[in-house]
């Protein structure tokens, strides 16, 4: 049975473009007037065919298709027609392809982004072609089955749904700053372009190319906004400062590979 699937953003038939979950979710609260239907012109990004629908609680799972409707049909070459790959696929997917291959697929993730932040004519065909890229066969023989890898955006709805310990593509316009030196690791934190923490970046010291990559950027500023893909693992974890306990995010990058960052 396909589990149901989620959506980081939903195509607006009657404005013709494109808007991002948190920004579904926050108009859906009333918190910011919305001026079109929530429940009746939410389609499938990628087919524009489905009807899609905003749940009302802020730590819901994004967006879902819409139960209103009996069959939310896409097209027969929509991507979500296809299932996710599971959590045990995705640990085994970075031992099946070369680092070559999810250094292109993080890419094609940042043109998606910057197709998305633009809204133009070419967003559609951007995210059909970036989805594409984004499945993989999985299995031998008759098991064989072509399934969707499991990405997630960098945004505010990202810290109430995330999916742990379990390798995924990462991407999204973001804020980099506090780069600080922990041990025989560099740090990074990535931020909300709100403001919120996403989640820290670990860098082992070793990693010259992976650091200039972002070192780069930040050049000698304090935060800058960057369109950033990572593949790898988020670990959520608890400790103690000053006697507080805080639970933390942190993902750490092994490969120059494994990290595509753009200026913005």
């Amino acid at each position: 049975m396909r589990r149901r699937n989620l959506y980081c953003e939903a195509f607006v038939k009657s404005k013709n473009r494109l808007v991002t979950a948190p920004d579904l979710v926050v108009m859906k609260q009333k918190r910011r007037q919305s001026t079109f239907d929530l429940r009746g012109d939410l389609y499938c990004p990628e087919c524009q065919q489905a009807l899609l629908a905003v749940t009302n609680r802020r730590n819901s799972k994004y967006i879902y298709e819409s139960q209103r409707v009996l069959q939310a049909a896409h097209t027969s070459h929509c991507s979500y027609n296809l299932r996710r790959a599971t959590y045990r696929e995705m640990r085994q997917y970075s031992t099946q392809v070369g680092v070559t291959k999810i250094n292109q697929q993080l890419t094609q993730l940042l043109q998606k982004e910057v197709a998305v932040q633009a809204s133009t004519e070419e967003t559609a065909r951007v995210i059909q072609a970036t989805h594409q890229q984004l499945t993989h066969w999985f299995g031998s023989g008759s098991q064989c089955e072509c399934k969707r890898l499991l990405y997630q955006r960098l945004d505010e709805l990202l810290i109430y749904n995330l999916e742990t310990r379990v390798p995924k593509f990462y991407y999204g316009r973001v804020i980099l700053c506090d780069r600080r030196v922990h041990g025989r690791f560099i740090n990074y934190t990535v931020k909300t372009l709100a403001g919120r923490w996403v989640c820290s970046i670990g860098i082992d010291c070793h990693q010259a190319a992976l650091l200039a990559k972002l070192d780069g950027q930040l050049i000698e500023q304090a935060a800058v906004t960057v369109d950033l893909a990572f593949f790898g693992t988020i670990w959520q974890r608890a400790g103690d400062i000053n006697g507080h306990l805080i639970s933390y995010r942190d993902v750490f990058l092994e490969n120059d590979n494994y990290c595509v960052i753009r200026a913005v």
